[in-house]
């Protein structure tokens, strides 16, 4: 065997053994310590990585294109969607419940109060002119037809679903993602538990054929201290998974395996100061994404061009 061979082994061997104490020691601590947190999810996602190449998304890619844009008269966002048809971004205020079309540089087009809706957390689009909106205390999910929008919409008349998923006051549901291609909803828990899992039914197919999947595996692989926003990436089939404590966009595979990762710190992607709160994530189809924060923030990252010649 060659010393570079003995050494590449020595280091498996190595990094093997670290896993496996970092997993009995930081599966206790990892919840109170936030660098432990960070610290492992450095590691596994470098032990994750290693074999995938640059696949996907490639989150540590990016570059702020435009840095914390405040929303004029906007208070509370709490979730962001892009629309192709429209070229334009979906909003969502969380008190009072509000429905904001905004354009991709931060400028308010319209604006929809809705009413009978207590707490406004996470919205995703599911076909051209509909939208599934969550409600989080209440764990109601709500099916929202764009067209002819008024000022104000009633929300108490539209088809919904409410699920009872380890109900914890507003540790509720804080992130919604589409899969067009297995016509299912990601739905993801804040914390206490932390959950992501799977509905299926709706809002199509009707609530007699409804399939909810919760994999604790997947959870459990999810080092972070929270979960704020969602987003799935139909080319690659990845979950862009939002983590406001942890100040993290993570993306990761179906089986919640890590492959990449985006600081929201000071500095982390040429961001001047810390994203405060962040509350929400989508993509265009050019791979720009598109980031909201508490108060009124909006953010914009885009791929980094590769060098001439």
């Amino acid at each position: 065997m060659t010393e570079a061979k003995k050494a590449r082994h020595v280091g498996r061997w190595l990094l093997s053994l670290a896993l496996l104490l970092m997993s009995l020691w930081g599966g206790v601590y990892a919840k109170q310590h936030q660098w432990l947190d960070r610290g492992w999810f450095n590691l596994l996602f470098w032990w994750e990585s290693l074999p995938q190449g640059i696949a996907g998304v490639w989150l540590n890619d990016y570059q702020v294109l435009l840095d914390a844009v405040e929303l004029p008269d906007v208070h509370g966002l709490s979730d962001v969607q892009y629309d192709p048809e429209r070229q334009a971004l979906w909003a969502l205020v969380d008190h009072p419940a509000e429905l904001l079309l905004v354009s991709l540089q931060g400028q308010v087009l319209a604006r929809t109060r809705l009413l009978g809706l207590e707490d406004a957390e996470a919205l995703t689009l599911v076909a051209p002119g509909r939208l599934v909106v969550a409600d989080e205390r209440v764990q109601r999910l709500l099916d929202v037809q764009l067209e002819n929008l008024q000022a104000r919409l009633t929300v108490d008349s539209l088809p919904n679903l409410t699920l009872g998923v380890a109900r914890n006051g507003n540790k509720g549901f804080e992130g919604l993602a589409w899969d067009s291609s297995t016509e299912q909803l990601w739905v993801a828990k804040e914390r206490d538990p932390k959950q992501l899992f799977t509905v299926k039914g709706f809002p199509y197919s009707g609530q007699e054929n409804l399939v909810v999947d919760d994999d604790a595996e997947r959870n459990r692989r999810l080092f972070m201290r929270d979960i704020s926003g969602l987003h799935f990436d139909g080319a690659s089939g990845h979950l862009l998974v939002l983590s406001d404590e942890s100040q993290l966009l993570l993306e990761v595979d179906r089986a919640g395996r890590p492959k990449s990762s985006l600081s929201l710190r000071r500095g982390a992607a040429g961001l001047k100061a810390a994203v405060p709160q962040a509350e929400g994530v989508s993509m265009d189809e050019a791979g720009n994404l598109y980031l909201v924060s508490e108060p009124n923030l909006l953010y914009v990252f885009a791929r980094r061009k590769a060098p001439a010649g």
